[in-house]
This record gives structure tokens, sequence and C-alpha cells, in this order.
């Protein structure tokens, strides 16, 4: 459906080592089953030419999809690894990690490969950055084709600031990689934000990704509370009302960040020069003379021309 209409999609997760669910009930923690079955099946399924990667790619039956969450949390779910270590099949975790993501590679030379995991944006402290980047230095030194670092932030402390963000983000962008916000949203819970600290949080994380020159991307994990895993969406309520704490989603990205430019005109030579303050990025730009009109698909605009 989403296709259909014009839009695109990302897949989670092609490895979620938990112990519980979503792990089948034959594999979960607790039964006995052979770690060789396992891992073959797992590879199978997800990992192999015959996997659900291979499914949605060109070759395969389903759509293409580009972007894929191979690994999800390794910082607190560590049970499909932990096993394979036991087994003799992997050495390590970080061997086991690797694997998933070259192999991933060689069946989907194409895609985007991200690691993601949670509480390293809410977070009293860095320790949990810091162990972020040591561990995706540790893949990528194994081998691992990371192409995106994945920050769930859900955010449930009402002490986190602009600047704890930005310097985060910092740290995390000593990889090299590309960093991505994936499943942005806030708790509203007993004790933890009120609607006023949602929105300044919101607008926080928005600025701060948006600024940020590692930064490439931000999901919010949900938008309508009846849709929503907590109940609490960052834009509308169960009714569709729009949510005060979604202001700056509407005001910057819908306002301040999105160019208004109708009615320009070109110079003597026919050149249009982008105005002054315009964001970088790809626009289309429709230019019309004598009642007819061409448009150009993904004009890139930076500032160094």
């Amino acid at each position: 459906l989403a296709f259909a209409n014009g839009l695109t999609a990302g897949a989670v997760h092609v490895v979620w080592e938990k112990p519980e669910w979503p792990t089948p009930a034959e594999y979960r923690a607790g039964a006995t089953f052979s770690a060789q079955d396992f891992h073959d099946e797992l590879i199978t399924d997800r990992l192999s030419s015959t996997g659900i990667m291979n499914f949605y790619s060109d070759s395969g039956p389903g759509v293409t999809i580009t972007d894929w969450n191979v690994l999800n949390e390794p910082l607190h779910v560590t049970h499909y690894s932990d096993t394979f270590e036991t087994a003799g099949i992997y050495t390590s975790n970080i061997e086991a990690w690797a694997d998933y993501f070259i192999r991933a590679r060689a069946i989907r030379p194409d895609a985007r490969l991200l690691i993601n995991d949670y509480n390293i944006l809410n977070s009293a402290n860095d320790a949990a950055t810091i162990q972020y980047r040591d561990l995706i230095n540790s893949l990528l030194a194994a081998g691992a084709p990371i192409d995106r670092i994945g920050l769930q932030a859900h955010i449930a402390l009402n002490t986190i600031t602009k600047a704890d963000i930005v310097r985060r983000l910092d740290i995390l962008a000593e990889t090299g990689l590309t960093i991505e916000i994936t499943e942005f949203d806030s708790r509203d819970d007993a004790d933890q934000l009120t609607p006023a600290q949602q929105q300044q949080i919101f607008q926080d994380m928005l600025e701060a990704a948006f600024e940020h020159e590692s930064v490439d991307g931000f999901i919010m994990w949900g938008f309508w509370d009846t849709g929503h895993w907590r109940g609490n969406a960052p834009l509308f309520d169960a009714d569709w009302n729009t949510k005060t704490e979604a202001a700056p989603w509407f005001n910057l990205v819908h306002g301040d960040w999105k160019p208004n430019l109708v009615g320009q005109t070109v110079n003597a030579n026919g050149e249009w020069i982008a105005p002054e303050g315009l964001f970088d990025g790809s626009y289309d730009i429709t230019a019309r003379l004598n009642g007819q009109s061409t448009t150009l698909a993904d004009v890139a605009v930076n500032g160094a021309g």
C-alpha cells in the first residue's frame, strides 16, 4: 500500500536476539534445542538467498525494500549470539553480529544496513553512548558492513537537554557512519514527561538532528494515539486532534524548514540563483513560460553551488 501511494518503507528487525517473543517458541530461553538447528534456521529464514531480505528485493516476489535494520538492541539482548558462542559456532558475540551484516551485504549489496538500539539518548549520562560507539567500532573492525547507526529515542527522562543530544550524536559520529533517529516518541506515564516537556524534547530532538551533519533521518514511532504502542504518539490524539506537544513538527518541518518559493524569476542569463538561507537538499523546481511549464525533479541545492 505504501509503495502504491508513492511512499517507501524500511524493514525491522532482521535479527532481534530476545530470549522471548518474537523468537520462535522452540528457541526461547528455557527450551531444549540444538544450537546448530537454531543457527541454520535463522540464517535460512533471514540471511540467505531464500530468506526475507531477498524476498523484498529486485529479484524477489515482494516490493524492493532498501533500508534494513539488521541487528536490533545488541546492547540489551544477546540470546542468539550467546547460544551460538556457547556451542562453538562463533567465538564471540562480535563475530556472530559481524557475520549477520556480512551475510546481509552478500544478499543485498544495494541495501542500507543499520544497527539499532535504545537508551542512548534517553540516558542520564554518556556511558551508553560510549558503549554503543565502541561496539560499533568493534563490529566495523570485524568486517561488518554497517551503513547507519540507529537511535530509537523513546524519551522517558525529563532531564535530557539539546546539549546532551548533540554531545551524544558527536560521540557516535566518531565512527564515521551516518546516524538516523529511528523510533522517536516520549512517555506521558506518571512521573514521566508533561505535555510541555514533551513539546520541548520534540523540539530539541528535531533541531539537534536537523543541525547535525551526521544525521540523515528522523522517524517517529507512530503518530496517532490509538495506533501507538503506549497510547501517546507525537502528533495526534485518539480523535485526530493535533496535540500541543506536536507544535515543533509543524512549526519547523512544515514551517521554518520548508521553503515557500513561488514566483521566482531568472536573471538575464536564464539562471535562477538560490536565495540566501535556503537549506541544502533536493528540490523539485517548476518553470513556467507563456502558459507552458516543465518540472525538474531532485535538483541538488548546496552551499558549494
